[in-house]
């Protein structure tokens, strides 16, 4: 197989998934020569984008912690105990993980990384998916939005605003804000929510970034499709819900891919963070089988 580009899917403490692909291709001889990823799957996409391969990002799952993720209790506190008025804009600050990033990648800006990269996010006030973009893009031919179809009230122009003057690590915190879970993450005048909003498999953006060869690895739709019959609460309600709005949003943007992968690794708790090496490593095996079968077909 020849250069490849990934699309790296959202899946939360899942998208430890994803090193695991990375190290795969890299260690079965594959370059991998573009990257676009949506939430869990911008934080890897990001570092490989700074100069991480495989190997690297397997040695970080080991420092992620959850302490990373600091929970803002000052403010709930005044909005539920007190009973006070005030702006509650998300359970989690990830100012620790902004400042963790920033030990990574240092402050370079989207367009200095050296590696091309496209990772979503989404303007929270217009609506509009914004891409940030280590490389110029391409609007996918006759579309006028992120899922490919014209619609009358889409702003005429490319599907999507490109922004490459921001903050790298910014960045990548802006792509994984899960509204509600993490505050919008601002810049300038901007506020931005997580990309998986629109598009939580990036296929169009990596091929506006000029990868020779897409592979999606999607991490939720297979969730998504799978039967599930009981819903012990209101949590499992609301998770189960928007598996299945991503696997329906998906299955259009991996119509587009060359290949598709659904690594199949064991569930993980939203915060089981001393399991991420284990996703990676079940994610790694997989991948260098269904490389051998690609390879024998």
């Amino acid at each position: 197989m020849g250069p490849v580009g990934l699309a790296l899917s959202g899946g939360a403490s899942a998208s430890a998934a994803h090193v695991g692909v990375v190290r795969a291709f890299e260690d079965a001889g594959i370059s991998v020569t573009h990257m676009s990823g949506t939430s869990g799957g911008a934080l890897v996409a990001g570092l490989w984008a700074a100069g991480c391969d495989g190997r690297d990002l397997r040695k970080l799952l080991a420092r992620l912690k959850r302490s990373h993720f600091d929970i803002d209790w000052r403010a709930a506190a005044r909005r539920w105990l007190m009973n006070r008025r005030g702006e509650w804009l998300g359970l989690v600050r990830a100012s620790r993980l902004e400042r963790w990033l920033e030990s990574l990648i240092g402050g370079r800006q989207v367009r200095d990384l050296p590696r091309p990269v496209a990772l979503t996010a989404v303007d929270l006030a217009s609506g509009r998916e914004v891409i940030f973009a280590s490389r110029p893009l391409e609007a996918p031919a006759g579309s006028t939005s992120a899922s490919g179809r014209d619609s009358p009230a889409a702003p005429p122009g490319p599907p999507w605003e490109l922004i490459d003057d921001i903050p790298a690590a910014t960045a990548l915190l802006a792509s994984c804000a899960v509204p509600i879970v993490f505050r919008p993450v601002a810049w300038r005048d901007r506020m931005f929510v997580d990309g998986g909003v629109v598009d939580n498999c990036p296929v169009a953006p990596l091929m506006a970034l000029g990868a020779p060869f897409t592979v999606s690895v999607d991490l939720v739709s297979p969730w998504g499709w799978r039967s599930q019959r009981q819903f012990p609460g209101l949590l499992p309600i609301l998770f189960r819900s928007v598996n299945v709005a991503l696997a329906h949003q998906s299955r259009e943007a991996n119509a587009r891919a060359d290949r598709v992968m659904h690594p199949e690794i064991p569930p993980i708790a939203l915060t089981d963070f001393d399991r991420l090496g284990e996703i990676a490593d079940a994610a790694y095996d997989w991948t260098l089988r269904a490389l051998e079968q690609w390879a024998s077909k």
